[in-house]
């Protein structure tokens, strides 16, 4: 929660209450509700980068036709490409 504070702007206590205390938080903003939602989306979207690149490097030892590349691609789908 304090990665997220820092790299998103999201109070650490506001996060908090968020997972832990939730039946006292009794409304959320829209501008809070925006940079949750924009951290959430970067955050996919950095985790989808780190699994093209783990695909990349299995298809360079296992090659392209190894059933982990093909399972790990159906995963990503086809707006991945070949390239990472």
């Amino acid at each position: 929660m304090r990665a997220i504070e820092r790299d998103y702007g999201l109070d650490y206590w506001f996060l908090y209450q968020l997972r832990y205390k939730r039946d006292r938080l009794k409304f959320l903003s829209v501008s809070v509700y925006e940079r949750l939602k924009a951290a959430y989306q970067a955050e996919c979207e950095r985790q989808v980068r780190k699994l093209q690149d783990e695909i990349a490097t299995t298809e360079k030892i296992a090659g392209a036709d190894h059933r982990a590349v093909r399972a790990a691609r159906t995963l990503v789908g086809p707006s991945m490409g070949k390239d990472p």
